[in-house]
């Protein structure tokens, strides 16, 4: 007769630490779910927030090289302002520190010459700064005359009448072209 193997079970039929593993087991991988959802959750939620610092940065950006732009532009328009209005001065202040041109004397001169109702509206001075151009206007015509006439008289002044037009309200607009003698000897034209 052959005898049939015999088997025998090692374990134990109550198990103890299987009862309390598999629930632990279960909790652990419950927690580490809600960690990653919880750590999916911010990494999105800080995600989102870097990116609104990242736009908000590059418009910062955009708008302080827009600014920058914008100062160049006005220190270049400053620039180009000085140099025109140096331009303008340059002969006036070379005149005014070489004592060429006796500026005040002249204004002065043509001041007391000027009646009352004779408005100056322009006076433009050649390079020479030796001859200007008056334009001015009046209502009177004895006006017009008698500063023509006090100018012709002065020794200081060599003048000559250029322009004259009466406009339709009646007022007289006359353009002088007048030469400075600064000593009152030089020959008139």
């Amino acid at each position: 007769m052959a005898m049939n193997p015999i088997s025998i079970n090692l374990m134990k039929k109550n198990q103890p630490r299987a009862k309390i593993l598999m629930p632990l087991l279960a909790l652990v991988v419950c927690v580490a779910v809600g960690f990653t959802v919880v750590n999916v959750v911010d990494y999105r939620a800080n995600a989102r927030v870097i990116t609104e610092y990242e736009n908000r940065f590059r418009q910062i950006r955009q708008e302080m090289e827009q600014q920058k732009t914008e100062a160049a532009n006005r220190v270049r328009m400053r620039q180009t302002q000085q140099a025109e209005i140096q331009a303008v001065f340059e002969p006036l202040g070379k005149m005014m520190r070489q004592e060429q041109f006796p500026l005040l004397e002249v204004l002065t001169e043509l001041e007391i010459r000027k009646p009352e109702q004779v408005d100056i509206m322009h006076l433009n001075f050649t390079d020479s700064l030796t001859i200007f151009r008056i334009k001015a206007e009046s209502d009177s015509p004895s006006a017009v005359f008698s500063f023509m006439d006090s100018m012709a008289r002065s020794p200081k002044f060599d003048v000559e009448l250029s322009r004259k037009e009466v406009g339709q309200d009646n007022r007289i607009m006359f353009e002088l072209t007048a030469r400075w003698m600064a000593d009152g000897n030089d020959e008139k034209i």
